[in-house]
């Protein structure tokens, strides 16, 4: 990656470290599968890697400017295809004088503003209909250690609001503090170069963008699951993909999260941010079905 940042005009610089592992172990996989063993596995994955690393913070810069109103800091995350599929659709749906910032709570309500509060909310929801359905008596025997179910999901909620309100902090810690210090290793080993970092980069200038990119994704997914199921026979198996709350909110989210949420909340406003946030669901499931053979 240095290299192709050093000597082409990708001038970014891949700070995502977990997603470099997950794709490094997926392209070597792929390419033994492939055929490639030793020094040419090694060389053609590592080329490989190298220039997606340098090349997705690329696509996404023009957007990511927009969002965050500077140059300084670039989005680097392997789910940037679906982020920017997110921005054009939403340039064509939405409406640029209405942002999901904008939306007005009733006076009664205007506490939602807040986002932890507004994730807490919504989190005790589904963690309820889910214990509903697993049954509370299941719940309480399995996983809560004999706690109330009710309790249970409560605690489980606030937990999920404060790992969220956690990623923030860290994010305000990331742009306040990295990323002078990497402007300057940057200077000696790149010139010019932008640290590209993960999702949740882009959480705090949209929280209610967040928030609905979120759930739009998790129904998305559920309605997936349910495609899958109905597409699923003896003759034509598929693999059902459920639903994880993990990759609906980091993906999501920005998509949003795929920050489609946050990424199409820029030109559009509350409806592409659902429909776009939503497409996370056909692009995840539709490469694993048909590939998994």
């Amino acid at each position: 990656m240095k290299p192709i940042a050093r000597f082409t005009p990708l001038k970014f610089i891949f700070l995502t470290g977990h997603h470099t592992l997950y794709m490094a172990c997926m392209i070597g996989i792929i390419l033994t599968v492939g055929g490639l063993s030793g020094t040419s596995l090694v060389a053609v994955g590592a080329i490989t890697l190298g220039f997606i690393m340098a090349l997705f913070p690329a696509i996404a810069h023009p957007t990511m400017k927009k969002i965050t109103g500077s140059d300084d800091v670039a989005f680097g995350h392997f789910g940037t295809v679906g982020y920017i599929f997110a921005a054009y659709v939403a340039k064509w749906l939405g409406n640029k004088e209405h942002s999901t910032e904008e939306i007005n709570f009733p006076k009664g309500l205007y506490f939602l503003r807040d986002s932890s509060i507004a994730i807490s909310l919504v989190m005790l929801v589904l963690f309820l209909i889910v214990a509903l359905a697993c049954s509370p008596e299941y719940v309480e025997k399995n996983l809560s250690g004999g706690q109330s179910f009710l309790v249970f999901s409560i605690i489980q909620a606030i937990t999920f609001a404060g790992g969220v309100y956690i990623i923030l902090a860290g994010v305000r810690l990331i742009l306040a503090e990295i990323v002078p210090a990497f402007t300057g290793i940057a200077t000696s080993l790149v010139p010019n170069a932008k640290p590209a970092i993960d999702c949740p980069v882009v959480y705090p200038y949209a929280p209610n963008a967040v928030l609905i990119g979120f759930l739009s994704s998790f129904v998305g997914g559920i309605i997936g699951m349910g495609v899958l199921l109905a597409m699923d026979s003896p003759v034509n198996p598929l693999p059902i993909i459920l639903p994880s709350v993990v990759p609906h909110f980091f993906c999501g989210a920005p998509d949003t999260k795929r920050p489609s949420g946050k990424f199409n909340h820029l030109p559009d406003g509350l409806f592409p941010s659902v429909i776009c946030a939503s497409d996370h669901s056909p692009l995840t499931r539709t490469p694993a079905a048909y590939s998994s053979p």
